[in-house]
């Protein structure tokens, strides 16, 4: 998963990209959120058109961050996806490039 981010202040946005291992996008989206001290919560929307292989169907992924520092963001997440549902318990690691 790809952030570029963007802060003013303790607001956050970024572009999203989530990618296989072999570099297929499975979905992109817009990123908002909130930054307080080393904690981020976020938002993650996901349109129509921007889920690989499921055109019809939008995603809202919520997530924190803890631990927070200038080299790597670390959370959880939970969301919704119009086409299936709730997922739940999901993990992420990201370190700067």
């Amino acid at each position: 998963m790809t952030w570029t981010v963007t802060q003013a202040g303790t607001s956050v946005t970024a572009p999203v990209t989530a990618k296989t291992p072999l570099g297929t996008a499975v979905f992109s989206g817009s990123l908002t959120g909130s930054l307080s001290g080393r904690s981020l919560t976020f938002t993650i929307a996901v349109p129509a058109g921007a889920i690989a292989g499921f055109p019809g169907c939008t995603a809202t992924i919520e997530g924190t961050a803890t631990d927070v520092t200038s080299t790597a963001i670390a959370g959880t997440y939970t969301g919704t996806n119009s086409c299936s549902g709730a997922f739940t318990g999901g993990r992420f690691n990201l370190t700067r490039q």
